[in-house]
C-alpha cells in the first residue's frame, strides 16, 4: 500500500514540476529567446531508462492539458530540463513540413536517442524535414 501511495504522490510531483517548468520555459523563452535561455540549462549525460521517460512524458501531457499556450518548443524544453535535472541527456528536434500549398509548420519534439519523449509519435512526425537539433548548452 505504502509502494502505491507513494508512486501516486511523485506522479503528481511530477506533474507539478511541470506544470512550473512549462510556464517558466513559455515566459523565459517569450522574453529572451531560446539561445540565451539555453545558457542557463543543465546538462545530463546517457540515455534516460524507459520508465522515466514514459512518467515525465505523461506528466508533461498532463501540464500541457491545463496550461495555456504550452505550444510545442515549451513542452520540449520542459522535457529536456526534468530529464536534465534528473542527470540524463536529451535533444530538441526542430522540423518543417508543408502544411498547405504556400504555408510551412514548424515543429519540435523531445528526443532522447532515438525515442521520441514529448511532442508526438515517431508516426506523426515521419511527415516532419528536420531541421536542427538543439543539445545540452555547450561546455565552459
Amino acid at each position: 500500500m505504502a509502494d502505491g501511495f507513494s508512486a501516486k504522490l511523485r506522479r503528481r510531483a511530477q506533474v507539478v514540476e511541470a506544470i512550473c517548468l512549462l510556464q517558466l520555459c513559455r515566459l523565459m523563452l517569450g522574453c529572451v529567446g531560446y539561445h540565451r535561455l539555453r545558457r542557463f540549462l543543465p546538462n545530463g549525460t546517457g540515455m534516460a531508462p524507459d520508465t522515466i521517460t514514459s512518467e515525465l512524458t505523461t506528466a508533461i501531457f498532463r501540464a500541457a492539458r491545463i496550461s495555456p499556450r504550452s505550444f510545442c518548443l515549451a513542452q520540449a524544453l520542459t522535457g529536456q530540463i526534468m530529464l536534465a535535472r534528473r542527470g540524463f541527456a536529451a535533444q530538441i528536434r526542430v522540423g518543417v513540413r508543408q502544411a498547405a500549398p504556400d504555408k510551412l509548420a514548424a515543429h519540435a519534439w523531445l528526443m532522447s536517442g532515438d525515442n521520441v519523449i514529448v511532442g508526438g509519435t515517431e508516426q506523426d512526425l515521419e511527415s516532419f524535414t528536420k531541421l536542427v537539433d538543439l543539445g545540452p548548452r555547450p561546455s565552459a
